[in-house]
């Protein structure tokens, strides 16, 4: 992952962190439900700070999209409307950590 992507990245973890706490201050009774998605995304933005190559043993901890898919259901069809966007967002952020795991910068 360069530099731009990295970028683009934290500010995919910081808009989702946005839609996150927007939804937990309109709809309280749901705030349990997302508030563990909330400690790995701050986690994940404070492991790559100052462009910061995180651990592996880090990365291992952020669980969001895999959370998403337990906590939500398995295929995007059986998940709530008003689940979906944060549904998908946390599966492509989860992505993203797994790209990390490619050596940056490049040997």
């Amino acid at each position: 992952m360069d530099r731009h992507q990295r970028a683009a990245f934290r500010k995919r973890i910081e808009q989702a962190l946005t839609e996150l706490s927007r939804r937990q201050q309109a709809y309280p009774a749901e705030a349990p439900l997302w508030q563990p998605f909330v400690v790995q995304l701050k986690a994940l933005l404070v492991m790559t700070d100052d462009d910061r190559q995180p651990e592996l043993q880090e990365l291992e901890r952020i669980t969001v999209g895999f959370m998403a898919i337990r906590e939500l259901g398995e295929e995007e069809e059986d998940v709530e409307e008003k689940w979906r966007p944060l549904y998908t967002e946390m599966k492509e952020i989860q992505n993203g950590v797994m790209n990390f795991y490619e050596p940056f910068p490049p040997r």
